[in-house]
């Protein structure tokens, strides 16, 4: 095995062809990452316009900005982007009777396909693909195999990718505008950006500026990979009016706190019955001069001199306007995106229970999408026309977590599933098998830590009383559990007793 610390630049330059770029913009100037301060700021009236007639491009640079400058949108999403744990259930199904999972060709091909899902990291691949969906409306990428070294998943660029058919199995094809790739004017930085794509795509790219063929490369089904929640549009873009009023409103307010530090010193000049001024105007420029020249350092005060009485307004009355609008357009924020306050700012639980529950039902439905896609994978990889995998997602989040393991274990004392509550904990199928070997095999803890007595641990037909004599040399005292017993048990035993003499 190399040793990493001999590393040579001749190395990296050799694993540049493995290599995914991180963006679709990797190659195309001096940064892959836009700044905040490049997005774009939008009024309420543009918004709207954009939400009711904008192109995807359009509502997709929409979105990007509010989820780049507004706590409010970008909490959303990631609320939902990281709502479930995507924990699967790899379940291999034989077809007929006369072949068994215990054959060792299809036992093989099992854990082949386990060992293949444990390198797709899988959990933080699927929060990718919802945060793609939910902040631009659909996720676009291509799925590269590397054989022994793994796979890996590389992004597209939505604006240049579409969708317009599907297989049989569900799994939608994925077209390539290669002109994505003349964006890229520095022809040897385009070379490096095609040599990190599939051969295919790089070969469909000469066809088409040298041949005039099709600007438009189909990916191979399950190479393409596509993802959207009901359609290719983001999520939560019609909560973004409501944050631009919210946001103009909390300006208002800050402008009132300003004006409320403010005073105003008001010295009255006096009059005489007969409205004769007493002093000269010019004594009163003077005084006024002199108060000034007083309080030039205090900035919160400013000084009026008057001939005639002064009133100022009470300005409580549009605070309170202000300070009401706002808690009405927080509502109408959470209302628009649909999830609960609670969530975020609790204090109360009415409604929060049956909010997480509609969640869950929503982020289920793109679940499902990615099982489609993983089963797909997994039998073109290792199925057959004795052997298929399905992949099943299950409805667990960082909200039910416990009482879902709490359930599937209760299921599980009467015969159903072990592994539903062990992958639900965090554990994929292979590490169930791997830890319990690591437990019994070579730690021995099944003989240094012996379980308490349950349900799990006890045999049918008094072995647990057996094992107890063997190890005591004396019988189990079960008087004491007769002295436990209820009357009533006792008066049925009897009868029972009786009714058989």
């Amino acid at each position: 095995m190399k040793d990493k610390n001999n590393f040579t630049l001749e190395d990296f330059k050799k694993s540049v062809d493995k290599m995914i770029a991180t963006s679709d913009s990797s190659y195309s100037g001096d940064t892959s990452f836009k700044r905040v301060s490049d997005l774009l700021t939008y009024s309420k009236e543009e918004a709207e316009q954009i939400i009711a007639n904008g192109q995807p491009e359009e509502l997709k640079d929409l979105s990007v900005s509010f989820f780049y400058s507004s706590g409010f949108y970008r909490r959303f999403i990631l609320y939902y982007a990281t709502f479930l744990k995507y924990t699967p259930v790899i379940i291999p199904h034989m077809s007929g009777n006369q072949k068994s999972i215990t054959d060792t060709k299809y036992s093989k091909r099992y854990y082949e396909s386990l060992e293949f899902f444990n390198k797709l990291n899988f959990e933080k691949l699927c929060q990718n693909f919802t945060l793609k969906v939910m902040v631009e409306g659909a996720y676009y990428g291509i799925l590269r195999d590397y054989g022994a070294d793994g796979v890996g998943i590389q992004d597209l660029p939505f604006d240049y990718c579409r969708t317009r058919f599907k297989t049989p199995d569900g799994i939608d094809i994925v077209e390539l505008n290669l002109q994505y790739f003349d964006n890229i004017r520095d022809k040897t930085q385009r070379d490096q950006c095609l040599a990190t794509f599939p051969p295919d795509v790089k070969k469909a790219y000469n066809a088409y500026k040298n041949r005039n063929e099709s600007k438009w490369y189909m990916l191979e089904p399950g190479v393409g990979i596509h993802f959207c929640l009901y359609e290719e549009r983001p999520f939560m873009l019609n909560v973004i009016p409501a944050i631009i009023d919210f946001d103009e409103y909390r300006e208002l307010e800050k402008d009132k706190d300003k004006q409320e530090l403010k005073k105003i010193l008001v010295q009255e000049m006096p009059i005489t019955s007969d409205g004769e001024l007493v002093f000269d105007p010019e004594e009163v420029q003077e005084m006024h001069r002199g108060v000034v020249g007083m309080l030039k350092k205090n900035k919160d005060i400013d000084v009026l001199t008057s001939f005639g009485d002064v009133s100022l307004e009470d300005m409580q009355d549009a605070r309170s306007v202000i300070t009401n609008n706002l808690e009405k357009i927080e509502k109408t924020i959470y209302s628009e995106a649909g999830v609960s306050k609670q969530v975020f700012s609790a204090d109360g639980n009415l409604s929060l229970e049956k909010s997480i529950q509609n969640d869950m039902a929503l982020m289920m439905y793109l679940a499902g999408s990615y099982s489609i896609w993983l089963s797909y994978i997994l039998n073109q990889h290792f199925g057959d026309n004795k052997i298929n995998f399905t992949a099943k997602i299950l409805p667990v989040s960082y909200y039910n977590n416990d009482e879902y393991i709490s359930k599937t274990l209760d299921m599980a004392q009467y015969g159903y599933s072990f592994l539903v509550p062990s992958v639900a904990l965090g554990l994929n199928q292979s590490e169930i098998t791997d830890i319990k070997r690591l437990e019994i095999e070579l730690l021995k803890l099944d003989v240094e830590l012996i379980p308490l007595q349950s349900s799990h641990t006890q045999s049918d037909g008094g072995q647990t009383n057996k094992d107890e004599e063997s190890a005591t040399g004396e019988k189990p005292n079960n008087e004491k559990d007769q002295d436990k017993k209820s009357d009533r048990t006792l008066e049925n035993e009897q009868s029972k007793d009786g009714g058989g003499n």
